[in-house]
């Protein structure tokens, strides 16, 4: 009552009085309330949380021979998995599956999701694309599951990038693609890092087209686009596949090939231009290389190539690998004066 006779209808009008001035006239006792209202206190209790493990494993009373019910098992502990995921505010970004086998033996294959999500479904799709081509000689009587959880992030993206509008449903395509012609029979051709003509490995699509580029591929593009800036001399057209031809040799020149589609006497010729690499390898490799001028009717500047050794012709072999542009090469007067 005397509170409302000064006016101190809030918490706020309280704390706003003098302290001392306000316990001389109410009595000590009120200093427990004002410390209350002010919540100066030190708190004892400290919320911590702890992460429970993104794990399940579990063993089967009879030993499974399909594919079936061990897809109801996975579907079950992902339900499970993903429950904990949105507890923990946290999205998975690769699975580990390992299956326990009758005959002591176990198969281990990790999935990495290309747009980290904790959905059910789209988790069972990734596990069933893969599982349907499984053909094991013994019954799996046991699996194991776990996550790589990450905190889910936001991208900004630029004005003119076009990403993938589902990334998780692209990896899916990419994997039943796999799984009908074979896992290294898919992917975008990139070149390898060798001297070799035509080197080439195949990158995975889904890490390409889903993920962002790092500052080392960032720079690896930039350097290529400025090499080819400042590239200068002739394009070659190259065949696809080369042409095997047979050529005539003296003194260690070329001087006449024969093929089905190209025939004509060398009027030019520089080289040879030697290459070889992975000698430490068995599966070493060597070239020669020529620049030549032919007459005749498929006159024209080409590049012939010899391989000393192949698989089918230990003596080597002799082939065009492509044309120059003949607009833009010089042909000399007196090469003219020989092919007319």
């Amino acid at each position: 009552q005397q509170l409302h006779d000064w006016g101190v209808s809030t918490l706020g009008d309280l704390l706003r009085l003098p302290r001392q001035a306000t316990l001389e006239r109410l009595g000590p006792e009120v200093a427990a309330i004002w410390e209350l209202v002010r919540d100066s206190r030190e708190s004892l209790l400290r919320l911590e949380t702890f992460p429970e493990p993104l794990e399940i494993a579990t063993e089967f009373e009879q030993p499974l021979e399909s594919v079936a019910p061990v897809l109801f098992s996975l579907n079950r502990i992902l339900e499970q998995l993903c429950s904990r995921m949105r507890l923990l505010q946290r999205v998975a970004s690769a699975m580990h599956l390992t299956l326990r086998l009758e005959d002591d033996s176990s198969y281990a294959r990790e999935f990495t999701i290309p747009a980290p999500t904790r959905e059910e479904a789209v988790l069972v799709r990734i596990l069933d694309t893969h599982l349907e081509t499984l053909h094991f000689e013994s019954p799996i009587i046991g699996l194991k599951l776990w996550m790589e959880a990450v905190t889910p992030s936001s991208q900004q993206l630029t004005l003119f990038e076009n990403p993938l509008r589902d990334p998780n449903r692209f990896g899916e395509t990419v994997a039943r693609l796999r799984a009908l012609v074979g896992e290294d029979c898919v992917g975008i051709p990139t070149l390898a890092q060798t001297h070799r003509p035509d080197a080439f490995i195949l990158r995975d699509p889904v890490e390409i087209f889903s993920k962002a580029a790092s500052k080392e591929e960032v720079q690896v593009k930039e350097a290529t686009a400025s090499a080819n800036q400042s590239a200068t001399g002739l394009p070659l057209r190259r065949f696809r596949p080369s042409l095997s031809v047979e050529v005539q040799v003296e003194k260690c020149r070329p001087q006449f090939v024969f093929s089905k589609s190209i025939n004509g006497p060398v009027l030019e010729s520089r080289g040879p231009y030697r290459l070889c690499g992975d000698w430490w390898e068995r599966n070493q490799w060597s070239l020669e290389e020529w620049d030549v001028c032919l007459g005749g009717q498929k006159r024209g500047l080409y590049r012939l190539g010899y391989r000393p050794q192949t698989a089918g012709n230990a003596h080597g072999a002799w082939f065009l690998e492509g044309c120059y542009d003949a607009e833009a090469w010089p042909v000399t007067a007196a090469s003219k004066r020989e092919g007319s």
